[in-house]
């Protein structure tokens, strides 16, 4: 590092990941209901939708948390406080910190 840089430092904090069924809908609001915006963790949510099913699930949520709710995209850092709602048609992985997202093939998006 050079000479007055500082350096990024982000402390490690939990990444959860919670699956549901497509009537997880009850489950998922209760368990974002009870967080604060300043718990120390972040949120992967993932519900199986069908491949050309619209999610509602992100605008939903926000409505019951005080986490800021998101649509997961490929390469979007992972930041606390924040719940990532996979898209249809993919899959996500985690790495280095970062939501990967790459579309399955034939999806409509």
């Amino acid at each position: 590092m050079s000479e007055g840089a500082e350096a990024l430092v982000t402390p490690p904090f939990l990444v959860a990941a919670v699956g549901a069924s497509a009537g997880g809908l009850e489950a998922f609001s209760r368990l974002v209901g009870t967080l604060p915006a300043s718990a120390p963790l972040a949120l992967v949510l993932v519900q199986h939708l069908a491949r050309d099913q619209e999610s509602l699930l992100p605008e939903l949520l926000a409505r019951r948390t005080q986490l800021t709710v998101v649509e997961a995209s490929d390469n979007l850092p992972i930041e606390i406080g924040h719940a990532y709602i996979i898209p249809p048609a993919a899959h996500i992985t985690v790495t280095d910190g970062h939501l990967r997202v790459p579309r399955t093939r034939n999806s409509t998006r």
